[in-house]
């Protein structure tokens, strides 16, 4: 397996279960009565662990030193000379709280705060034997960490582009990778990774995976046109899944999705029954289409096509 395609599935997998674009959860189809408990119940218990962890990795030494800005502090508490689990608990605190603090770093702070980046720019690309199991979890802890404290400097990308260009360790190469598709701005290197994938006939789906994870707005638009403008070239098996993934985000497309819900209509196959009720329900325009998924909600022998059709149908939503 070559290393595009063994990356694209391992950071799509990550971008599946870290909440990306994909949308079978979207629309999954449940018991409505158990489901109303069930969901209830869990959000409670949720929240409570969420609070529970917001509040204890505030007030750990990593979680005071963010809140009082103490950079110098924060340069002590991790690093090659630390224990693997005192990275952990360290990467694993800042992640909460710079999500609780969602720092804006003031001028004179943005330095001392870019030093912290490169110390773990340096950590990332430190010579060592590839990383696997728990170390490759603190890897991947510390690049989130790295991204959620601002913008990386110039120099800092190029170290993780040349460390990704020319390492032999591939789990922590794919990790550096995943920091490079999440920096803003997007590196270079992380835009040709997915440029790559979204080009290919055969990676789009898992390189459209990868574009949401971009935190570049811009540069996410931009690969998000690509996948739209090359639409029609793709295999036909694959266009249900990539037109969801295309219309959940259509404030972004420019173009016109709608053209090709018509086409999509006609066709009986699961997939695309799913992807044309998404499109009628994202793009508002059940007034067009309201004979197509009348039939479509009786034809279908699926459940969830059903529910989604009929929820359609009774939202009222698109009349104009």
């Amino acid at each position: 397996m070559n290393m595009k395609k063994k990356l694209g599935i391992g950071i799509a997998l990550v971008a599946v279960l870290g909440g990306g674009i994909l949308l079978k959860d979207r629309f999954k189809t449940v018991n409505p009565f158990a489901a109303k408990k069930s969901a209830k119940d869990n959000w409670a218990d949720l929240k409570r662990s969420h609070s529970l962890a917001v509040n204890t990795h505030m007030g750990s030494p990593a979680g005071k030193a963010w809140q009082d800005r103490n950079f110098t502090k924060l340069l002590e508490m991790f690093g090659e000379n630390k224990s693997q689990q005192d990275n952990r608990n360290f990467f694993q605190a800042s992640i909460f709280v710079l999500d609780q603090i969602n720092p804006e770093w003031k001028p004179e702070e943005k330095d001392q705060a870019q030093a912290v980046q490169k110390r773990l720019v340096e950590y990332l690309t430190a010579d060592r034997a590839d990383v696997v199991g728990e170390e490759a979890k603190v890897y991947s802890y510390a690049t989130k960490v790295l991204i959620k404290i601002g913008p990386l400097a110039d120099d800092q990308l190029k170290s993780l582009e040349k460390f990704y260009n020319h390492s032999k360790n591939r789990n922590q190469r794919d990790v550096v990778a995943d920091a490079l598709i999440r920096s803003i701005p997007l590196s270079a290197a992380g835009k040709s990774i997915i440029s790559n994938m979204v080009n290919s006939k055969n990676d789009v789906t898992q390189g459209l995976l990868l574009v949401g994870q971009v935190k570049d707005p811009e540069a996410q638009q931009d690969l998000l046109n690509q996948v739209y403008k090359k639409y029609t070239s793709y295999p036909a098996p694959l266009r249900p899944m990539i037109y969801k993934q295309l219309v959940v985000n259509h404030s972004l497309i420019k173009g016109d999705l709608k053209k090709y819900l018509k086409e999509m209509a006609g066709n009986k196959e699961q997939e695309w029954n799913d992807a044309f009720l998404i499109g009628v329900k994202e793009l508002d325009c059940i007034n067009d289409f309201r004979s197509d998924v009348e039939r479509i909600e009786k034809e279908t022998q699926y459940p969830h096509i059903k529910m989604l059709a009929n929820n359609i149908l009774t939202s009222g939503k698109g009349a104009r």
